[in-house]
């Protein structure tokens, strides 16, 4: 039997002709249809509103409200619904307007029968895949109701047309709130940092294979650790919704998924390379202990020292970037502006560094508060200095550090005189794990956790970093933007 006849849908037939209107009306019935009529385009109107018919037949030449009115007005209510209009057989620019104006099919009049049949076959076709559909649809919406990520479709304006509960949770609204009239990414910094600031550039453009990776980051407050939300974003083809975009919370993630950047790397070569130089040294000095002159045994021992120091540092980086992210996953202590010059003192003596210079502009440092820890700033300014060392042609930078405020907090800056890195470098460094020294000055100890370790404390806190060329001169300059720890508390 004819799905139609078992669903029984209603079709309105609209036609101020009252003998075309019956004959359309029997063949309707005819094909499985219940039937409901309007005279005029107003009374048809008002009928759709309140009978919601599957389909719509209805005629183009009417006096009052013409069929292209009835089709304008029904688009707009919905954009799906189904309008066959009916036309004259000689009409054909009547027939061309009809598409235009997106009717989903015309029938010609006088009634031929199986052109009617045929518009007919057809939109029982279209019904039936928009009840699939409309199933599917209603799956999906359970689904993504029920996700734990946030989910949101976006217009061509890229405002939110749609949001799931947890979306609503993540950008602070309430199920029964009308989604703002608003770009989302407008809607997204009220509540969060757009990091890392260079891959929210292009925004909305769809997420690629070598594209960064963006966060929406919520700085930790007094009260509640930081957050992260990873951003994806894929383009929809058809339909008013032009991307859709999934909110998911990496914050447990955040310090696993830098340490399996290279878990190979770091085991086969960073650990073992001096580990199997040390093993190897000792190894051929046992077995050749008896043969060998005091110098050769000299000799042996200090490149064994060397493999034993590199595993010593290698381990020591890993598990001060560990310490780091700990520290950036928790709430921090408050650190005195005072408190720096003397851990900039105390980082010097350590690198043994000839210069090193501190400078505070505008700031009382007898009360200034910087949202960071003491441990956690001690992290940071070792990490700037070491870089300045290392990259320094004679390992021997002066290093200027400078702490300025700003309209929202402060800027720390640490500036030497080393090299200049090139511009695909500056905007790697950030990246854990990326050795670009390895590039740019041959092999030097590290395992490329040093920047990353900064941005990670800064970021946590609500901070920015940036990295770039000194112009009057070779070297580095990093200024790190951070709120003021009271400022940052009274923000979030």
């Amino acid at each position: 039997m004819d799905e139609a006849v078992l669903t029984r849908e209603t079709v309105l037939v609209v036609d101020d002709d009252e003998r075309v209107l019956k004959t359309f009306s029997r063949y309707v019935e005819m094909a499985g249809f219940d039937v409901i009529t309007a005279t005029n385009g107003r009374d048809a109107l008002d009928i759709y509103a309140r009978e919601q018919p599957v389909l719509v037949l209805v005629d183009v030449r009417m006096p009052y409200v013409d069929g292209f009115e009835v089709l304008k007005t029904i688009r707009e209510r919905d954009a799906e619904a189904e309008v066959i209009l009916i036309t004259g057989h000689s009409d054909m620019e009547m027939v061309i307007d009809a598409l235009r104006a997106t009717a989903s099919d015309f029938i010609p009049k006088p009634v031929d029968l199986p052109a009617l049949d045929a518009a007919l076959a057809r939109a029982r076709a279209r019904l039936r895949l928009k009840r699939e559909l409309r199933a599917e649809r209603a799956k999906f919406a359970w689904v993504v109701a029920q996700a734990q990520d946030g989910y949101l479709m976006l217009d061509a304006d890229g405002r939110a047309r749609y949001a799931n509960p947890q979306a609503r949770l993540y950008l602070g609204l309430a199920p029964e709130d009308a989604l703002p009239d608003e770009p989302f990414i407008d809607l997204a910094r009220r509540h969060y940092h757009l990091q890392p600031d260079a891959a929210w550039s292009d925004w909305p453009a769809p997420d690629t294979e070598d594209a960064a990776p963006r966060y929406l980051l919520r700085p930790e407050s007094a009260t509640a650790s930081a957050l992260w939300l990873k951003v994806a974003c894929i383009e929809m083809t058809e339909g008013q919704e032009r991307h859709l975009v999934r909110l998911h919370d990496v914050t447990a993630a955040i310090v696993t998924q830098n340490l399996i950047w290279s878990v190979d790397t770091l085991i086969s070569y960073k650990l073992r390379n001096p580990l199997g130089q040390l093993t190897g040294f000792l190894s051929l000095l046992e077995a050749d202990l008896p043969e060998l002159s005091i110098e050769e045994i000299q000799a042996d021992l200090a490149e064994a020292q060397i493999g034993a120091t590199q595993l010593q540092d290698t381990i020591l980086d890993v598990l001060q970037y560990l310490e780091a992210m700990n520290i950036a996953q928790g709430r921090q202590t408050a650190c005195g502006l005072c408190q720096l010059p003397d851990l900039v003192a105390q980082i010097q003596a350590e690198l043994r560094l000839d210069t090193v210079t501190v400078d505070i502009v505008g700031l009382d440092v007898e009360r200034a508060q910087l949202p960071l820890s003491a441990r956690a700033l001690e992290l940071i300014l070792w990490e700037l200095c070491e870089n300045a060392k290392k990259f320094h042609p004679e390992h021997a930078p002066a290093v200027d550090i400078r702490v300025a405020a700003e309209d929202d907090g402060l800027i720390l800056r640490v500036q030497d005189d080393g090299q200049h890195l090139p511009p695909d470098l500056l905007g790697k460094i950030w990246i854990p794990y990326y050795q670009g020294e390895k590039l740019f000055t041959g092999e030097v100890p590290g395992v490329g956790l040093g920047l990353p370790t900064v941005a990670s404390l800064v970021w946590g806190v609500g901070g920015t970093c940036r990295a770039y060329n000194r112009e009057d001169a070779p070297g580095l300059v990093v200024e790190l933007h951070l709120p003021l720890a009271g400022e940052r508390d009274a923000n979030a």
